[in-house]
């Protein structure tokens, strides 16, 4: 009995070297997921607004901030918050980044982050929001802003 053991060891590499990996999965091809078209500057995104009559949607935030990331990484990527977007101007501020960021930041009286406000198309307040809020309570918010501003087309 121990022979046949020692045998089908001996054997196994031999019998195997002519069995052939399974071949490797084809990749899939993914639909790429549409993002936030963020504009690169608070200005940009005032003059876009002027130009199309939509709302601003400003998050301002911080690099260290764990519920700012929590929006990065999960609600602005949501395809209900997306959709959403397209109704308005968006754009990200960096509310530690320089002189000008920090002067906006005092400008909308922003005391926590990260802090979402919306405003008319002129720039002037139309609503506020404060946290990282999943997709299903932010846009809502949005949504209800969007009405108070009188421009956009959220329903």
């Amino acid at each position: 009995m121990r022979k046949l053991h020692l045998l089908a060891l001996l054997c196994a590499p031999i019998l195997l070297s002519g069995v052939q990996a399974a071949p490797a999965k084809k990749k899939v091809a993914r639909k790429t997921a549409a993002k936030v078209r963020w504009q690169p500057s608070y200005a940009a995104a005032l003059a876009q607004a002027k130009k199309t009559g939509k709302p601003i949607f400003v998050d301002f935030y911080t690099t260290w901030c764990g519920p700012c990331k929590y929006l990065d990484d999960v609600t602005y990527k949501d395809p209900k918050f997306v959709a959403e977007s397209r109704n308005w101007v968006m754009v990200k501020v960096n509310a530690e980044k320089n002189n000008a960021s920090v002067q906006l930041a005092e400008k909308f009286r922003v005391e926590g982050f990260p802090t979402m406000v919306f405003l008319r198309s002129n720039g002037k307040e139309a609503g506020r929001t404060v946290g990282g809020l999943p997709a299903g309570v932010l846009v809502p918010q949005m949504k209800k802003a969007a009405r108070k501003a009188g421009g956009g087309r959220s329903v």
